[in-house]
C-alpha cells in the first residue's frame, strides 16, 4: 500500500513539474529595459584581447580595446571609439561608433544581451576584414564574483 502511494506521489510531481514547464516554455523571455542596460561592461575576445565599453544613460559611451600585457602587439595601445548612439531591440544591441582618433581603425559593433548583464558582441574592421567575437560582463558583477572567489580561496588556504 505505502508503495502505491509513494508512486503516485511521485507521478503527481513528476506531471506538476512537467506542466510547470510547458507553462514557462510559453512566456518569452522579457528584453531588459534600455536604461537597465546602462553601464560598463569588460571582458575578452576569441584572440583574447581585453575590452571595455561604457553605456552611458544619454545612449552614448565609448569602446575601447587592448592587447595582453605581454602581447608583441601590445605596444600599439589602445584602440578606443565613441560611441556616437546605442539601443536596444528587443535582446540586439545596436552600437554606432567612431574612432576617437586618426589612427584608429573604424569598426562595426553588433550584439545581444543575455541573462545577468552579458554582452555578446561581434566587432569587426571596415577597412580590413577580420572578426572577433567578445563575452563582456557587467563591471560590477567581475568585481563581486572576484572578490567572493577570492575570499573562498582564502578560507580553504587558511584551514
Amino acid at each position: 500500500m505505502k508503495h502505491r502511494t509513494f508512486r503516485r506521489l511521485c507521478a503527481c510531481t513528476c506531471a506538476s513539474i512537467l506542466i510547470t514547464a510547458v507553462c514557462l516554455a510559453d512566456k518569452p523571455a522579457k528584453p531588459p529595459a534600455a536604461k537597465d542596460m546602462a553601464g560598463i561592461y569588460v571582458g575578452y575576445s576569441d584572440y583574447d584581447d581585453f575590452y571595455r565599453i561604457d553605456l552611458r544613460p544619454d545612449f552614448t559611451g565609448y569602446f575601447a580595446e587592448v592587447a595582453p600585457p605581454r602581447s608583441v602587439i601590445h605596444k600599439y595601445g589602445t584602440s578606443t571609439y565613441r560611441i556616437t548612439h546605442w539601443s536596444l531591440e528587443g535582446f540586439n544591441l545596436v552600437v554606432s561608433v567612431v574612432p576617437a582618433d586618426s589612427k584608429t581603425e573604424g569598426i562595426r559593433l553588433k550584439g545581444t544581451v543575455g541573462a545577468f548583464d552579458v554582452l555578446r558582441l561581434e566587432a569587426s574592421g571596415t577597412t580590413n576584414r577580420w572578426k572577433r567575437k567578445l563575452v563582456l560582463y557587467s563591471e560590477d558583477q567581475t568585481r563581486i564574483s572576484s572578490e567572493e572567489t577570492r575570499d573562498a580561496i582564502k578560507r580553504v588556504e587558511g584551514k
